[in-house]
């Protein structure tokens, strides 16, 4: 007994139902250039977007916290 094979729908990549039926050749062959094409254009989409450095949160994190050290301190100071 032949094993099912999965099949999807070349345009959305959505799983449509199983089958015994031998592919032919030219179908897998355009399903592996759809799935390609798809892959290399989200992979082009996520490097597109500019990627937030870590870093500068940080940054930020401390300079809020030291001015608010200094006020703080400044206020204690000048009530005293």
């Amino acid at each position: 007994m032949d094993k099912k094979r999965i099949l999807k729908d070349p345009e959305t990549g959505e799983i449509v139902g199983a089958t015994r039926t031998p592919f032919s050749r030219a179908a897998k062959e355009h399903n592996k250039k759809v799935f390609a094409e798809k892959f290399e254009k989200s992979r082009i989409a996520k490097e597109d977007l500019p990627e937030e450095s870590p870093s500068s949160g940080k940054y930020l994190f401390f300079v809020v916290l030291a001015i608010l050290l200094g006020l703080g301190l400044w206020l204690w100071r000048s009530s005293g």
